[in-house]
């Protein structure tokens, strides 16, 4: 006999009267079990081994730009430009990256706990298995867009697995249990086949880095959304990044248009806590690390030209001061 959900014993009528109690139930025992954090890593692959955290710790949210896309090229030897090694080198704290490539906006939002974006898994007969051996699953929420990068640590109640849409059509992921036990009655609709991301608990006292909506800037009103509820449930001393152009994108180019957009947008939004990636490098650093990994020819610092621009940069910034100046020294 399938072993009954922990707080609402085996009456389907009583898991659907408690649907809001064992949606509960399940988060709560999952932050239970990931309370005990080194016991907690070895229940998942290598993959999602991150450094222990026991103070101050920052932790990375976004897609390929936090997954250390293209981080080897171009790098000078013996240059280590892995964002959690420098970050971590920098500031003396644990970096948690938890960046995916390829995933969108709601992926990232699923993975960072926000609600309406649960990651509800259909199982057949709302079974959950007892062995340990991958099982296709139906991905229930159509809040969050499919797509095939997904892979991620989690618990189905106090269940740890591991989820992964790789190989899978659409609409359909595979889930892998860690360990073996009872099987698990979990409908879908009781909350009691919510899949928690062991992200989402690990890094719940780190500040955070934000960076959403890399793969679907075209929809700017939903990746704002996304981003506001991200940075909602985040510390206060958390950063939002906004987003760069590509090399060869023309100054008119969509994905042009969109970074201007959202970076706007950000900027009016989260002020001081905002991050502009293209504005921050060049007028802030000439470090050569910054240069390499996702934006390595990018067009963010060209050296042949990016020295020019910021003289000139500063010239026309320095000029607007002194005309500013004297035209309120002229209205005293």
């Amino acid at each position: 006999m399938p072993e009954p959900h922990p707080l609402t014993g085996t009456s389907r009528r009583s898991l659907m009267r408690m649907a809001a109690v064992g949606s509960a139930a399940a988060g709560l025992s999952a932050i239970a079990v990931a309370s005990a954090q080194a016991e907690s890593a070895s229940l998942f692959p290598a993959d999602f081994s991150y450094p222990e955290v026991t103070g101050p710790s920052l932790a990375l949210w976004g897609s390929s730009p936090f997954d250390d896309a293209r981080v080897t090229e171009n790098v000078p030897s013996g240059l280590d430009a892995r964002l959690d090694v420098r970050l971590n080198a920098y500031l003396g704290v644990p970096v948690l990256k938890f960046g995916r490539g390829g995933e969108s906006s709601t992926n990232i939002a699923a993975r960072r706990g926000v609600a309406g974006y649960e990651t509800v898994l259909g199982f057949s007969k709302d079974i959950i298995p007892a062995s340990s051996e991958p099982i296709t699953v139906k991905l229930t929420n159509p809040k969050i867009a499919w797509n095939n990068a997904t892979y991620f640590p989690g618990f189905i109640q106090d269940i740890p697995g591991v989820i992964s849409s790789l190989g899978n059509s659409e609409g359909y992921y595979t889930f892998t249990r860690s360990q073996e036990g009872k099987e698990r009655y979990a409908p879908h609709e009781t909350g009691a086949a919510d899949f928690v991301s062991q992200q989402y608990l690990v890094s719940k006292s780190s500040h955070h880095v934000i960076q959403i909506g890399r793969n679907n800037l075209n929809l700017q009103d939903l990746i704002r959304k996304n981003t506001q509820q991200c940075f909602d449930m985040a510390p206060k001393k958390s950063l939002v990044m906004g987003h760069f152009r590509y090399k060869d994108d023309a100054s008119d180019s969509d994905r042009a248009k969109q970074v201007i957009s959202y970076n706007a947008w950000a900027a009016k939004t989260f002020g001081d806590k905002f991050i502009d990636p293209e504005k921050w490098i060049i007028e802030n650093s000439q470090q050569t690390w910054l240069r390499y990994g996702d934006l390595s020819g990018s067009g963010v610092w060209d050296k042949k030209t990016d020295a020019k621009t910021l003289k000139m940069a500063r010239f026309h910034a320095h000029c607007t001061h002194q005309t500013a100046s004297t035209s309120t020294a002229g209205d005293i």
